[in-house]
């Protein structure tokens, strides 16, 4: 169980760094705002961390749990 949540954590946070620049360059374009190219290239870094990182914590669409870890799961879960 700690697993899962500390990895749902990180998901989230690599989310938002991933998501955030991208916010942040949005509403600067809408408002007439300009950036500098430190700026800019700072949140390139954020936002590239961001997808770095959900690669690393996301789990692959072909990966699935045994026949052996299910049943010990849906029976931890029905209390058995």
């Amino acid at each position: 169980m700690k697993s899962s949540i500390i990895q749902n954590w990180l998901t989230t946070a690599f989310g938002i760094l991933a998501g955030g620049p991208v916010l942040v360059t949005a509403s600067c374009a809408t408002m007439n705002l300009t950036l500098s190219p430190a700026w800019i290239h700072g949140l390139g870094i954020v936002g590239a961390v961001g997808l770095i990182g959900l690669g690393v914590v996301s789990k692959a669409f072909n990966t699935h749990s045994t026949a052996t870890e299910v049943r010990a799961a849906t029976d931890k879960a029905n209390g058995n």
